[in-house]
């Protein structure tokens, strides 16, 4: 496999590159929730219907690499349409995105990492991009947590590596903000987002996902962050900037929230729905508050309404 990676990446970067769409001045607020039985977040799917907060259409579970062994197969690349086909409409358009972080998740983590490796992962990255976007190409596809903090981080950059090849082919960018420590940590989140700005450079959308749960709490997932905490998190992520040399600011598109029913028990779906209701109500009135900005100020737009589609699993 290493043998090919300089061949690959040529020709995989070939494949078609997503349409930019029309700027719009606020950043837009999406729903990324993801239900696990009928009859759940009735209350949210009647919220976000009344402010306008489209849905982000997600492929769990490794996206097309349909078992996350690494390697994509042709039964991965049927299963994918498979499912491609019976949850999206041929003439989609709007923000998808691809889970896909087996097995290479600790990798492209690490605080050090082969460079050749690297380009070695992105290629797999790079071609489940190109099927995605041959399956539905009015979809702009991204891979959600990427680029993640350590991509963008000054480590790397100090060692040259980069997943800038990534970035070129993907149709939007999913970084996340999701907390982990209690307390104040808008500020982190700022500067990851003001980094990752500066890596897309203005061509891509960004979507920043929110969590409105605590992560990696000694594996327990069931502790909510206060509701200003969470709007403190936002906020910072769409107050981040990046200025480009002919003076353009650019800002985050948007923002996502994401919450699983699987993390709570069933006698708690009714609150847990009333939850997210109330957060989707707080984050748009959040995002319409803020200043419009000037039209060269995003990214190549942000995307216009998907449609919706959920694979099962964890961003």
């Amino acid at each position: 496999m290493r043998l090919l990676i300089p061949f690959l990446l040529p020709i995989l970067s070939w494949a078609p590159v997503p349409v930019p769409v029309p700027v719009v001045s606020k950043p837009m607020v999406y729903d990324a929730i993801k239900y696990s039985a009928d009859g759940q977040g009735e209350a949210t799917k009647k919220t976000i219907e009344r402010l306008g907060i489209p849905t982000i259409p997600a492929a769990y579970h490794g996206g097309v690499d349909w078992n996350q062994d690494g390697t994509i197969t042709e039964t991965d690349r049927r299963q994918f349409r498979k499912w491609v086909d019976a949850t999206l409409p041929l003439n989609a358009t709007g923000p998808a995105m691809m889970d896909y972080e087996q097995p290479w998740w600790i990798e492209l983590n690490a605080r050090e990492l082969d460079p050749e490796r690297l380009q070695e992962i992105m290629a797999v990255y790079i071609d489940a991009l190109a099927e995605a976007q041959e399956a539905r190409p009015g979809l702009q596809w991204g891979y959600w947590g990427l680029p993640t903090m350590r991509n963008v981080s000054k480590g790397w950059k100090e060692q040259g590596l980069s997943i800038e090849p990534l970035i070129a082919r993907s149709g939007v960018l999913y970084p996340s903000a999701y907390d982990c420590t209690p307390g104040e940590n808008s500020s982190d989140f700022k500067l990851h987002i003001q980094r990752v700005l500066e890596a897309v450079r203005g061509r891509k959308p960004v979507i920043v996902y929110l969590s409105m749960r605590y992560c990696g709490q000694d594996g327990d997932r069931t502790k909510f962050m206060p509701i200003d905490e969470l709007l403190a998190n936002a906020n910072a992520v769409l107050q981040a900037t990046w200025t480009a040399p002919d003076g353009t600011i650019h800002r985050a598109d948007g923002i996502a929230l994401w919450d699983p029913y699987i993390w709570s028990n069933e006698e708690d779906w009714a609150s847990l729905d009333r939850l997210h209701a109330d957060a989707f109500a707080k984050l748009h009135a959040l995002a319409s508050h803020l200043e419009p900005g000037t039209p060269a100020q995003s990214s190549p737009g942000s995307p216009s309404r998907p449609g919706s589609g959920d694979r099962g699993g964890d961003p």
